[in-house]
């Protein structure tokens, strides 16, 4: 954690999820593949008010808005960022933000002065698109290449009995779908909100991740069925401790019981702000006994909608 101004704080998770908490409420958050090591607050485009600033495990730094997290400013390192602090490194009366790598590499960056602080991104966006373009091109090829032995393994060996499943392949038209459903509890179970994910077809779900915050420990949690148990539905209890919407990071990994390879699922399921109340039945509910009798002075329209609020 770290203070940014007033009662507002930026915060990192060690699941990747970096935000801003305005006492207790939060403004933004986002969550990313690579972890947070070091969050500052730093105002390095000079309006006044402090970015967070994050240097990430991959060598990324970047600077966020404190209130929508849009990103202002990016750099990269060629290693993990080991820690990223402000000082006057030069002597020269003027703090800079100071960041370093697990190699020892440091570098300064003055803030930006008003005439030049909405072209802050300019000097960096070119470089980061061509690496994000370089690295999807190379994650395209990687796959291209799992298509082609999978394809060979697959004239190979046409006796396999499942469709092709031991080579990871399943039919194009396979989806992940989700419900969420209210379970009163028993006597062995408490009363919890149930996730059922199933796939649409005959394919089995191996495992699954689900990345949640302030539901799990840890913000996560994993479901691995033994080998004796696979099957195309899983069913996950989920016991939300506030009545605060959380949105719901499912990964799943879905092939056949025979297979070796699966496909990684992603899908987001937000759970609602009240999901773990039901509706009750009027007919089994008693009447009351006893009654009060007062008068508003307000239509009864208003009176309606303040009894449902």
């Amino acid at each position: 954690m770290c203070p940014m101004y007033s009662s507002r704080f930026g915060y990192a998770l060690s699941n990747g999820t970096v935000g801003v908490y305005e006492r207790m409420s939060r403004y933004w958050r986002i969550k990313s593949k690579n972890l947070a090591m070091s969050i500052h607050a730093f105002d390095l485009n000079s309006d006044g008010v402090c970015e967070l600033i994050t240097g990430w495990s991959n060598g990324k730094v970047d600077a966020r808005s404190d209130r929508t997290g849009e990103v202002i400013f990016k750099d990269n390192f060629s290693s993990s960022i080991a820690g990223v602090v402000e000082g006057d490194y030069r002597m020269d009366g003027k703090t800079q933000l100071i960041c370093c790598s697990i190699d020892g590499e440091v570098r300064g960056y003055l803030p930006s002065s008003q005439e030049t602080a909405g072209t802050l991104m300019d000097t960096s966006v070119e470089q980061e698109l061509v690496r994000e373009l370089s690295q999807k091109k190379q994650n395209l090829l990687l796959e291209l290449k799992n298509y082609q032995e999978n394809s060979k393994q697959a004239e190979l060996r046409p006796q396999v009995s499942e469709p092709d499943g031991q080579m990871g392949v399943i039919p194009a038209n396979t989806q992940l779908q989700t419900a969420l459903s209210v379970t009163l509890g028993s006597e062995t179970q408490a009363a919890h909100v149930e996730l059922s994910i199933s796939t649409s077809n005959d394919t089995i779900i191996r495992a699954i991740l689900i990345f949640a915050e302030g539901i799990f420990e840890g913000e996560s949690h994993v479901v691995h069925p033994s080998a004796q148990h696979l099957t195309g539905r899983i069913r996950v209890p989920i016991s939300p401790p506030k009545d605060v919407p959380v949105d719901l990071h499912i990964k799943a990994f879905v092939g056949y019981k025979s297979s070796v390879q699966f496909h990684v699922f992603e899908l987001t399921r937000q759970l609602p702000r009240f999901s773990m109340y039901v509706l009750s039945n009027p007919a089994t509910a008693p009447e009351p006994v006893s009654h009060v009798t007062f008068t508003i002075n307000e239509r009864v329209q208003r009176v309606s909608v303040a009894c449902c609020t």
